[in-house]
C-alpha cells in the first residue's frame, strides 16, 4: 500500500534537526512570497504533532482553512527539500551543483567556463571517490572538447577516453565487490554459522572468488573496504574469531589511513569498528578493548553524521562487556536507558540490531533470576511485525521463554511453551542437528511435567549437545556470550549459571594466559639457537 504525501510530509519533518528547522524557517521566509507565513505555521503545526492529524490542523490553525491544503502540503514537502539541499555542506551535493551549474553554461554556449567548472568538479569528485559523479562529469567533457580549438584533438579524446574506461573498470569491480558482501549478507541473514556441509558449499562458493584471493587485487576504497568485510564474515561464521579480527582491523586501518573518506563512509567505520571492540571481547583483550572504546566514544557529538550508530555501537559494546566480565547487576541497570535510546531511534535502527538488543535483555534478566522481565521481553521480540523474517531471533526467544518457565516452575505455563516450540521446530523445511536434538527433547518432555524427570531429560539433553560440539556440528549463534551448554550444566548441577560462568571465565584467562607464556618461551629458545 502506497504511503500519502500527508504521512511522508510529516515523517520528513520529524526527522529534522533543530538546526535544519531553525534553517528551514530562515529559508521559507526568504524563498516565499505570498503565503509564506502560512507554511511556516503549517510546518510548526505538523511539528508539534505526535501523530499525524490532518482534521485537527485545518480546526486548530483557521489561516490554513482557506487554502488548497493539498498544494500547500506538496510546496511545504519541496520547499523543505530544497532548503536541506541549500544548507548541506558535504562534498557530494556540491559536485553535482558544479556539473549542474555546468550544464547552464553550456546552454548559454560558455564552454571555457563550463569546463573549468567540469575539472574542478572533477577534482572533488576524484578526491572523494565519487565515480558515477566523475563518470558524469567525463561525458561532459568529452562533448565539450569539439566546442573549443585547444581541446579539439585526437589526442584530447585518447585522454579522455582512457580516463572513463579506467573509471568503468572501477565500477565494475566496486559492483562485483557489492554482489560478493550482499550474497554473504543474506547467507548470514539465513544461517549465521555453518553447520553442515550444505552450508560450507554455499559459504565457499562465495570465498572461492577470484576476486579474494589476493588483497592486492581490490582497486578503489570501496573495493578494499567489501574486500576485507566478506572475508571477515566469512571467518566469522566458521567461528575463526581471530581471522575475523584481523579483518576487522584492516578495514578499520583502511579508514585511519584515508580520513577523508569518513565524510562519506562513516557508517561502515562505525560499524567495523564496534565488530572490533566485540571480537576484543570475544578474544579476552580487555586492555585492548578499554582503550578502543575510550576511543570511540571520544568521537560522540551532537553534530556527529552517523550519531544514532555510534551510540547504538557503544551501547552494544558496553552490555556485552558487563555480561562478558559477569557484571549482571550493571548490566541490568543499563537495560531502561538503552530500551528510552531504542524506542526514540527506532525508525532510524535495523530491525535485527532491535531484536538482537531484546534478545540480550530477556538473557541478562534470566540469569539475574528477573524471570518475568525475562518474559516481558520475550513477548516483545516473538510479538515483533514480521518476526518470522527473523526465524533465529524467534528460535532463542523460544527457547528462553521454556527455560524462564522451568525456572518459575510454572507447570501449566511451561507444558504450553514446550507445545509451541515443538510446532515451531516442526514447521521448518529442514533442522540442524542440534535443532533436531532439541525437537527430540521437546518430544519426550511434552507429556508430563515432573521436574526430578525433567533434570534427567536435560542431562541427556546436554550430552547429546556435547557429543554435537565435540564433533563440530553444534554452532549455535551466540547473543551477548550466551552459553545454553552452561545454563544446563547450571540446571543439572543445582548451581548458578553466574557461578559456572565466572569459573569458566577464569579457567580461560588461565588458559589464554598460559599460552601466550608459552609462545613467549619458545620466541626466546628461537633467538638463543
Amino acid at each position: 500500500m502506497s504511503r500519502t504525501p500527508s504521512i511522508d510530509l510529516f515523517d520528513l519533518i520529524k526527522s529534522m534537526t533543530k538546526s535544519e528547522k531553525r534553517y528551514f524557517k530562515l529559508y521559507a521566509t526568504r524563498h516565499s512570497t505570498a503565503g509564506k507565513n502560512n507554511y511556516v505555521i503549517l510546518f510548526d503545526a505538523i511539528d508539534k504533532q505526535q501523530v499525524y492529524n490532518e482534521e485537527s490542523l485545518r480546526q486548530q490553525n483557521p489561516s490554513l482553512q482557506s487554502t488548497n491544503f493539498r498544494s500547500m502540503k506538496s510546496y511545504l514537502y519541496e520547499l523543505i527539500l530544497r532548503s536541506l539541499r541549500s544548507g548541506s555542506t558535504g562534498v557530494f551535493p556540491k559536485v553535482r551543483h558544479q556539473i549542474d551549474d555546468a550544464q547552464i553554461l553550456i546552454h548559454k554556449k560558455l564552454y571555457k567556463q563550463a569546463t573549468r567548472m567540469l575539472e574542478r568538479a572533477m577534482k572533488l569528485a576524484k578526491d572523494e571517490g565519487h565515480l558515477v559523479l566523475g563518470l558524469d562529469i567525463l561525458l561532459n567533457l568529452s562533448s565539450l572538447k569539439i566546442r573549443l580549438e585547444e581541446t579539439n584533438s585526437l589526442e584530447r579524446h585518447e585522454e579522455l577516453h582512457a580516463i572513463t574506461l579506467t573509471v568503468l573498470n572501477t565500477l565494475r569491480q566496486n559492483v562485483e565487490y557489492y554482489d560478493l558482501f550482499m550474497r554473504m549478507h543474506y547467507l548470514q541473514l539465513q544461517v549465521s554459522f555453518v553447520h553442515n556441509p550444505e552450508e560450507l558449499e554455499q559459504l565457499r562458493d562465495i570465498l572461492d572468488s577470484p576476486l579474494l584471493s589476493d588483497p592486492s587485487i581490490p582497486q578503489s576504497f570501496f573495493s578494499r573496504m567489501q574486500f576485507h568485510e566478506v572475508l571477515q564474515r566469512g571467518c566469522y561464521m566458521v567461528r575463526d574469531y581471530q581471522g575475523c579480527y584481523e579483518h576487522n582491523l584492516k578495514k578499520v586501518e583502511l579508514f585511519e589511513n584515508e580520513p577523508g573518506q569518513l565524510r562519506t563512509l562513516m557508517y561502515e567505520y562505525v560499524y567495523a569498528y564496534g565488530n572490533l571492540l566485540m571480537l576484543s571481547l570475544k578474544l579476552r583483550r580487555y586492555d585492548e578493548f578499554d582503550q578502543r572504546l575510550a576511543r570511540l566514544k571520544s568521537q560522540d557529538r551532537p553534530d556527529h553524521s552517523h550519531r544514532v550508530d555510534l551510540l547504538m555501537n557503544i551501547h552494544y559494546v558496553e552490555l556485552a562487556s558487563l555480561v562478558k566480565r559477569g557484571k549482571f547487576a550493571e548490566a541490568v541497570e543499563v537495560i531502561e536507558p538503552i530500551t528510552q535510546f531504542l524506542d526514540e531511534y527506532s525508525g532510524e535502527l535495523e530491525v535485527s540490531v532491535i531484536l538482537t538488543f531484546y534478545i540480550g535483555f530477556a538473557f541478562i534478566q534470566l540469569i539475574v533470576g528477573n524471570y518475568r522481565e525475562t518474559l516481558y521481553w520475550i513477548g516483545q521480540i516473538i510479538n515483533y511485525p514480521h518476526i518470522g523474517k527473523y526465524g533465529q531471533f524467534e528460535e532463542s526467544a523460544r527457547l528462553l521463554n521454556m527455560m524462564s518457565y522451568m525456572e518459575l516452575e510454572d507447570d501449566r505455563a511451561l507444558e504450553s511453551a514446550i507445545r509451541s516450540t515443538y510446532r515451531f521446530l516442526k514447521r521448518k523445511d529442514w533442522l540442524q542437528e542440534y535443532q533436531k536434538v532439541i525437537l527430540r527433547f521437546l518430544r519426550l518432555v511434552s507429556t508430563t511435567i515432573d521436574y526430578e524427570e525433567l533434570r534427567e531429560r536435560l542431562r541427556s539433553f546436554r550430552e547429546e549437545l556435547l557429543a554435537l560440539e565435540e564433533s563440530g556440528e553444534l554452532q549455535i549463534a551466540e547473543v551477548y556470550q550466551f552459553n545454553l551448554l552452561l545454563w544446563l550444566r547450571a540446571k543439572v548441577e543445582r548451581r548458578s549459571y553466574l557461578e559456572l560462568l565466572r569459573i569458566e571465565e577464569m579457567e580461560a584467562t588461565r588458559e589464554q594466559r598460559s599460552s601466550v607464556l608459552e609462545d613467549e618461551s619458545v620466541g626466546v629458545e628461537s633467538e638463543r639457537v
